[in-house]
């Protein structure tokens, strides 16, 4: 069976209803800036960021703090391209309505590609990519151009152009440094963009490793960047199938701190391996640093299921498709859930939804062939 499958299949019985609301003070802090651009509060939320801003410049070790508040926007939420378009066309001269909206074009390049290998993406996806990442490039440079003090901004140039050879990353890196040297975030972009499937190797990356030894004294969270190449070494390895010996180089990564991505990668192998409350621990800690990570929540929700605490797998499913709501795996995996407890009207909807989204996918027919047949039967609603 594959990941997918598995994360969409496996489950327990339950019986029962789940409440599924996900409160406005369940919402994590930084959705608070969301709700202000789909009000479209324009001044509220620029205020909000540029105030986080200017506490990253005096302190920049506050430089987490300051990266959640605009990976909120890295989402593919077509609710929010609208009143992102409205932002910058109220606001010409406001660096953060650019920034928001190049981040969010970021995302809509990488999913209208697609997440499976060069060789098996066809044209019109390599086509969508392109279009987003360019238009996104023009949001992030105009950003820069307004407020040359954004590295979040140099970040996200970085991501896009790893996909497009890398030729810039390094001078990219360069300016993000000149304004924050100590900066972990554009480390991170930058070592990811020189892992070797990306074009790049381990040599040149340690290079950027041990270039940032000087600063550990003034911020210790640099030395997570020394876990970055067992972190790749152990993604080779679960690419591969072998979870045991990625989970080994998973947790020499977390020797060196603990780190969204290392309890991320840890937390999906756990899973694999059946240890759900392992997993489960690891993908809170993800979501406690990084809350905006799509597949953070959606892998945790199969955790909780399988831990049978259902009001939590499908408080986070819903909160996955919130970020990504035309994502089918996602959709289709509260269908799943929604099964687990005989709501099969919903496991429906999801579904034939999930079908419309993907309709190569035969295993979501199959399953709303048999979810028909039992509406139809006797006592079913």
């Amino acid at each position: 069976m594959n990941r997918l499958l598995k994360y969409l299949l496996v489950g327990l019985s339950l019986t029962g209803c789940v409440n599924t609301t996900l409160t406005p003070s369940a919402l994590p802090r930084e959705d608070e800036s969301l709700l202000l651009l789909k009000q479209q509060n324009f001044d509220e939320v620029s205020k909000r960021l540029s105030a986080i801003q200017q506490v990253y410049l005096k302190n920049p070790l506050t430089e987490n703090e300051l990266h959640k508040a605009f990976y909120v926007f890295y989402r593919a939420d077509k609710n929010i391209q609208q009143p992102l378009d409205e932002w910058v066309r109220n606001r010409p001269k406001d660096a953060m309505a650019y920034l928001a909206r190049g981040i969010y074009r970021t995302k809509l390049g990488w999913t209208k590609r697609g997440t499976k290998w060069a060789s098996d993406t066809n044209e019109a996806q390599i086509s969508g990519m392109k279009y987003w990442f360019d238009l996104a490039k023009q949001d992030l440079s105009k950003a820069i151009t307004l407020d040359g003090s954004l590295t979040e901004a140099y970040c996200y140039l970085m991501e896009i152009d790893m996909n497009e050879g890398g030729n810039n990353s390094a001078s990219l890196l360069e300016k993000a440094l000149t304004i924050n040297p100590l900066s972990l975030t554009a480390r991170w972009y930058f070592l990811t963009s020189r892992l070797p499937r990306w074009g790049g190797s381990y040599e040149e990356m340690n290079k950027t490793i041990i270039a940032a030894r000087q600063y550990y004294d003034q911020f210790s969270h640099l030395k997570i960047l020394e876990g970055r190449i067992a972190a790749d070494i152990g993604d080779q390895y679960y690419f591969s199938n072998n979870c045991p010996k990625a989970i080994e180089y998973y947790r020499k990564a977390l020797e060196n701190g603990n780190f969204w991505f290392y309890n991320e990668q840890l937390g999906e192998c756990l899973y694999q391996i059946d240890d759900y409350q392992g997993a489960m621990t690891n993908l809170s800690a993800v979501i406690k640093e990084k809350p905006g990570y799509k597949q953070a929540y959606w892998m945790r929700s199969q955790s909780y299921k399988m831990l049978e605490n259902y009001d939590d797998a499908l408080r986070d499913i819903n909160y996955a498709i919130d970020i990504e709501p035309e994502d089918d795996a996602t959709i289709a995996a509260r269908g799943f859930i929604y099964m687990q407890f005989s709501k099969n009207d919903r496991a429906l909807e999801d579904l034939r939804a999930a079908l419309k989204l993907n309709p190569s996918n035969d295993q979501y027919q199959l399953y709303i062939s048999q979810l028909e047949s039992k509406l139809k039967g006797p006592g079913n609603h």
